[in-house]
């Protein structure tokens, strides 16, 4: 596929889908391509950063946009909106994957984001025209799979585990998966010194103390060792022995995150499987599952088909970003759309108020390989005349009924005189040779 026909099709989707999303009131706009690296870099994870162009310019770290999302959070925040908005964007990205030899960095992303609305109307609405959009599109074999990061968090949070171990295990599903519990322990042991030892220790507050002590008591004899005081070596030790204090909580964590992982399947399949992660009296957690539950309710009044509905709780990897329910759309064997909600992220980039927001993007250059061939299909027609005159009043009528023309000397599909063309061995008029190319 060459760039030019990369780039007309790109034109034509981006046609279908802006005319698409206008209909459900999302207007279109632009964001800059180059900004302050500090609104990506602001709610970036690791993954982020490492993809991130940046270069300083004047004494500022700038930065090619890697999405739209974080660019019209910022937007929204410096315009001072306090109603919601419904905004669409079109247009290329920059992603610098150390994993991709291919020197494609320029990629492009059609989507929207709906910035301001509360609750389950606003994440229906933005998932149903996400697939909506495939259909517009002619692609009818596509998968809708949905998960709930927010739920996720809040199981997680349960374990008690202090805000790095509880990030480290985030960022270890792909490994919990693949190699087992096993090797996430190991992992860790490495990084937060978590031995057999600790693994079978127990602590209290008293215990806790009575370390500091004998740790501050070690170091009365120098301010300092190494450059840090002796306070600041007595917290480090601290903190170690604190994370093998809660190397149990470790290990239920990730017998949760193992578990709930392996959940994936049809609404029917699922939905208890999801519903007993939950108890019964756990009212915040009772409440995530009751607004997932809506959520795909009014999926089905939007008319998305439960038969095209897969729903797995881990679905993404990016824990700094989502708040709540988030979701993909694969099709052709590869996700071509993903979004979700991510309430706050105003608030990081200056905002006096965390506003919520859900949103989504097609990764255009996956939706095209999934399009059927007919929906890329337009081709001009080519004409030439006895005369160039001829030629040109005989393409510039096609034009304004809205058919393209080359105009080229020889060779055409198409040949005119003053008052007819002739056109597969047979004689037209303007008029009837409008009728026969609009069939």
């Amino acid at each position: 596929m060459t760039r030019e026909v990369d780039l007309r099709r790109i034109r034509e989707t981006e046609a279908i889908l802006q005319e698409h999303m206008a209909l459900f009131g999302y207007d279109l706009i632009d964001v800059p391509m180059i900004a302050d690296a500090d609104i990506f870099l602001t709610r970036a994870g690791d993954t982020i950063i490492e993809e991130l162009f940046t270069f300083e310019r004047f004494g500022r770290l700038l930065a090619l946009r890697p999405e739209f999302t974080a660019a019209v959070a910022h937007r929204y925040t410096r315009e001072g909106h306090a109603n919601p908005v419904r905004w669409q964007l079109s247009g290329a990205i920059f992603v610098d994957e150390p994993s991709d030899y291919s020197l494609q960095y320029q990629r492009h992303n059609i989507g929207a984001e709906l910035i301001g609305q509360h609750g389950t109307m606003a994440d229906a609405e933005i998932i149903s025209m996400a697939v909506q959009g495939m259909n517009k599109l002619g692609v009818s074999d596509w998968q809708l799979i949905i998960g709930h990061v927010g739920l996720q968090l809040y199981l997680l949070s349960q374990f008690d585990l202090d805000s790095r171990t509880f990030r480290i295990l985030l960022t270890q599903r792909d490994r919990l998966k693949k190699e087992g519990k096993q090797a996430v322990l190991d992992y860790l042991s490495e990084i937060l010194t978590v031995d057999d030892t600790q693994m079978a220790s127990t602590g209290n507050g008293v215990e806790t103390q009575q370390l500091l002590d004998v740790l501050l008591d070690s170091t009365r004899y120098g301010s300092t060792m190494g450059g840090r005081t002796r306070h600041d070596i007595a917290a480090r030790l601290l903190k170690k022995h604190d994370r093998g204090l809660e190397s149990k909580q470790i290990s239920d964590a990730l017998d949760f995150l193992q578990n709930w992982g392996s959940v994936r399947g049809k609404i029917s399949e699922v939905r208890e499987v999801i519903q007993d992660f939950v108890a019964d009296d756990d009212a915040i957690g009772q409440q995530l599952l009751a607004d997932w539950w809506q959520t795909l309710d009014l999926l089905s009044t939007y008319n998305v088909s439960e038969e095209q509905i897969i729903l797995q709780p881990d679905i993404t990897k990016n824990w700094d970003y989502y708040t709540g329910i988030v979701f993909g759309i694969r099709a052709n064997d590869s996700y071509v759309a993903s979004g979700g909600r991510y309430d706050g992220l105003t608030q990081l980039l200056g905002g006096d108020d965390a506003f919520p927001a859900v949103g989504f993007a097609y990764y255009t250059q996956e939706l095209l390989a999934a399009l059927p061939e007919q929906v890329s299909d337009t081709e001009s027609v080519t004409i030439a005349g006895y005369s160039p005159e001829t030629a040109i009043q005989w393409a510039t009528a096609l034009r304004k009924a809205g058919i393209p023309v080359k105009i080229i000397p020889e060779k055409a599909i198409i040949t005119t005189d003053g008052r007819t063309a002739t056109y597969s061995g047979k004689k037209f008029s303007q008029t009837e040779l409008i009728e026969e190319l609009k069939q």
